[in-house]
């Protein structure tokens, strides 16, 4: 017990807040739990949260540029809590993400975003009950910042790119291009948007953001409560895909006159009131395929494959490989408990006590359970119905 406590006194020494660790009794038995540092705080993060405050209220600060810079620089740092990234997030990306002034600063931005939601950070990420606030607001500056950067580039008409591990920006400017030919805005996999000739006339500027990590620190719970009534069934809801989010200028205030396409892989809402919706997209069928999904739409915003997983239905080959494996793990079984049985009964005058009683009778249910299991395969595929299903569920609820 002494040594528990050290360890979490000592672990304070090299932060500030309180660590809490809960003590249970399990069976009389006093058992600790694991130790929470939810609201610990790294110092060199609450010497930055102080840098932006005063940065906010107009006093003496570190310039923009050195305040992004250290902020690159500490999300890079592994031992992060979940106070610290909360700190980021809300403190120091949301008060920085309008006043990035050169390519660099916002570089530093997108990489610094890019850190705090990498998947070595999903574990901490999964503590924070209100994280996919959290992601929203890392898009939402994102989004702004990519679309800044692009507008940045001298070079109109030619595709710039930025990448990060974890996110993954492409642009063109199109100020006074008429371009009658689809442009890609496609990554090296494949995914991003494709847009139609007869639009990019309507253009100045689009811009591309692939968020490839945040999908696996979004909680499921939330994500249910942040769709509209286009979205059908939400039981199993998640998203299944990479985010992307597709910016333009000006935006699409009314339909486009043709559909862009959005490519996704299988595998920027707004801050406040978002809601995940399929309005306005459309499944391309035609040119889908098992490893990409593409979509028509009319409008630019986050996009994300999402999938009810609950109504998802096994093949036939699916079905068959399962039923497979379940008939030799129940014959298995079933050789297992006819011996065991066999065994007590040719000498049950060396076993001959109630708990064997017991245990016979256990192994003939659990043995007819095991046969009927095994014959439920082939009264499904026979015209003829000779296997009672109400005496296969009697024999599972006896054993």
């Amino acid at each position: 017990m002494y040594q528990d406590i050290w360890l979490a006194h000592f672990k304070v020494q090299l932060s500030a807040g309180n660590v809490r660790r809960i003590c249970n009794s399990i069976n009389g038995r006093p058992v600790w739990g694991d130790v929470s540092f939810f609201n610990c705080r790294s110092p060199v993060v609450i010497n930055l949260v102080d840098e932006i405050s005063r940065l906010v209220q107009g006093f003496q600060s570190k310039n923009i540029s050195d305040i992004l810079e250290e902020t690159k620089r500490i999300s890079e740092v592994d031992d992060l809590y979940a106070r610290d990234i909360q700190d980021i997030v809300q403190e120091v990306l949301e008060n920085t993400k309008h006043r990035t002034k050169t390519q660099k600063d916002r570089q530093q931005f997108i990489r610094s975003s890019s850190n705090i939601v990498s998947q070595k950070r999903k574990n901490v990420w999964m503590t924070i009950s209100f994280r996919n606030n959290l992601a929203k607001q890392v898009i939402s500056g994102t989004d702004l910042n990519a679309r800044n950067y692009i507008s940045g580039n001298a070079e109109i008409g030619k595709i710039v790119s930025y990448s990060t591990p974890n996110i993954e920006v492409l642009g063109i400017l199109l100020r006074g291009i008429l371009q009658a030919k689809d442009i890609s805005l496609l990554d090296t996999d494949g995914e991003g948007v494709i847009i139609p000739g007869l639009v990019t006339n309507e253009l100045q500027q689009a811009t591309v953001v692939k968020y490839s990590s945040i999908k696996d620190i979004l909680s499921d719970e939330d994500l249910k409560k942040s769709v509209d009534n286009t979205i059908g069934s939400t039981e199993s809801l998640t998203i299944r895909s990479t985010i992307v989010s597709f910016i333009t200028k000006p935006g699409f205030n009314e339909s486009v006159s043709k559909p862009f396409k959005i490519i996704l892989q299988n595998n920027q809402p707004e801050i406040n009131n978002s809601i995940w919706s399929s309005e306005g997209c459309t499944l391309n069928e035609a040119e889908s395929s098992e490893k990409n999904v593409i979509c028509d739409c009319d409008h630019n915003t986050a996009f994300a494959i999402m999938m009810d997983v609950a109504d998802v239905q096994p093949t036939e080959t699916e079905r068959k490989i399962l039923e497979t494996i379940s008939t030799i793990g129940c014959s298995i079984s079933l050789v297992g408990i006819t011996l065991t049985f066999l065994l007590h009964v040719c000498f049950w005058k060396h076993f001959k006590s109630p708990r064997v009683k017991v245990l016979l009778s256990l192994c003939i249910a659990i043995g007819f359970t095991d046969l009927f299991a095994i014959l439920e395969g082939v009264a499904r595929d026979s015209p003829v119905s000779f296997f009672p299903p109400k005496r296969f569920y009697y024999e599972i609820l006896v054993a």
